[in-house]
């Protein structure tokens, strides 16, 4: 057909509808009526048609779009394949909202942290209101301190090949993993903050200056304060550095009982493959000196570090450091797996040195 032959067509087939659409207008006016209505129906219908089609597609659901195409092209759209199809198009919803909760769960993780920084520093802020914070801080510091010792145990690092991880299990893992470092962050926030007067997130009431004093020594008292109870402060610091250095020598102890239990590597070191005691025994101090002073060294300017920047604070951080040491040590001596090499410890404040440490 011509394209001449075409528009007179269509200008005669249009102007005969319209010519009856008069007609029975003028004839039976009811009948007219549910003509325009189921017209303008099957115009709406076509309009939402055309706009879904837009929506599907420009959301990446262009495969959808094209089978609502072919319906209508085949001339299928029959009533099973219009649930079929409704079937098909709720079931991608589902899966499409689901993917998106679980790509959200590693990151509530990081609410959840917040809201645990929240609650804890209005109870301490609550509990300073109208008592002294020593024990307070001494007890809290020790609580948060195991529960970061529990949360970050060294687990075996073994590789799922079969079957494949589903993906709640993959956004429970990240979900973990991100919860473990925010709940650090919420630690050191807690340990700089606690204290402070002027947070402008918590209310007036809860924003003010927290006393700390045992006998006449008083922990709200900056550190470096030589002409205020400085032996004190010293005798505190002393301690601080003892209890790290013991959890430090605690796990070089720890290691060089596993080189000693462990034939093969101390094989890669021994050269004359000698099997008598002092020889063993030597082999297993240089061993053991060789895999930890690096790590010994960093830790020691690392606790260094820690302790000059806590003589600008108040003395009851100070305390609070002698407080997770302790817990640390119990966390040591309670999971021996978290003192040799092979299982890195993972508390809080091994986990900060090690961070450090790699660099």
């Amino acid at each position: 057909m011509s394209k001449r032959k075409f528009l007179a067509c269509s200008t005669f087939t249009l102007t005969l509808f319209t010519f009856l659409l008069i007609l029975i207008r003028l004839l039976n006016p009811i009948l007219f009526t549910n003509v325009i209505n189921i017209l303008w129906f099957l115009v709406i219908f076509a309009t939402f048609i055309f706009i879904l089609l837009g929506i599907l597609t420009f959301i990446g659901w262009k495969k959808q779009a094209e089978q609502i195409i072919d319906l209508f092209l085949e001339g299928s759209l029959t009533l099973i394949d219009v649930v079929n199809f409704v079937r098909e198009v709720i079931r991608h919803i589902l899966r499409t909202i689901i993917n998106f909760i679980l790509s959200l769960i590693p990151y509530i993780s990081f609410i959840i942290a917040g809201s645990i920084y929240l609650l804890v520093l209005m109870f301490f802020k609550l509990i300073g209101k109208y008592f002294d914070v020593t024990i307070t801080t001494v007890v809290l510091t020790f609580i948060i301190t195991i529960v970061g010792g529990l949360l970050t145990l060294p687990k075996d690092k073994l590789i799922k090949l079969w079957p494949p991880q589903k993906k709640l299990e993959i956004a429970m893992a990240k979900f973990r993993k991100n919860f473990i470092d925010a709940f650090e962050v919420v630690i050191l926030l807690l340990f700089l903050t606690i204290d402070n007067a002027s947070l402008f997130f918590l209310p007036e009431e809860l924003n003010i200056p927290v006393k700390a004093v045992i006998g006449s020594y008083d922990l709200m008292v900056r550190s470096f304060m030589v002409t205020d109870h400085f032996a004190i402060t010293l005798r505190i610091i002393i301690i601080a550095i003892s209890l790290e250095l013991l959890r430090r020598m605690i796990r070089i102890a720890a290691e060089a009982r596993r080189l000693y239990n462990n034939p093969y590597l101390l094989a890669e070191s021994n050269e004359n493959n000698s099997s008598e005691r002092s020889d063993k025994l030597k082999t297993v101090m240089k061993k053991t000196v060789l895999v930890s002073k690096d790590d010994f060294l960093k830790f020691s300017a690392f606790t260094v570090f820690i302790i000059f920047v806590f003589l600008f604070f108040p003395r009851l951080k100070l305390l609070a450091l002698i407080s997770a040491s302790v817990s640390g040590l119990i966390m040591d001596l309670a999971f021996t797996r978290r003192l040799t090499e092979e299982f890195k410890s993972e508390d809080i404040m091994s986990r900060i040195f090690q961070r450090l440490s790699r660099g």
